[in-house]
């Protein structure tokens, strides 16, 4: 089974929750795509389980 596709509304979800906390200070501070990143990755972990996937990938950050 793909695991990504069956819990896609879930990660969205996960990573929506996230990405609402964060502030443009949050967002503008140096280093702040790495710790999005490792962020978004234990979000995700929680939803699919810890191991089921290696990393998460940031192709572009827009800021509106």
């Amino acid at each position: 089974p793909d695991l990504v596709k069956d819990r896609a509304q879930d990660l969205r979800d996960a990573a929506s929750s996230l990405l609402q906390t964060k502030t443009l200070m949050d967002i503008e501070r140096q280093g702040a795509r790495n710790t999005i990143r490792a962020e978004l990755k234990n979000a995700f972990a929680r939803v699919i389980g810890q191991g089921s996937f290696s990393e998460v990938v940031i192709p572009e950050m827009a800021v509106q």
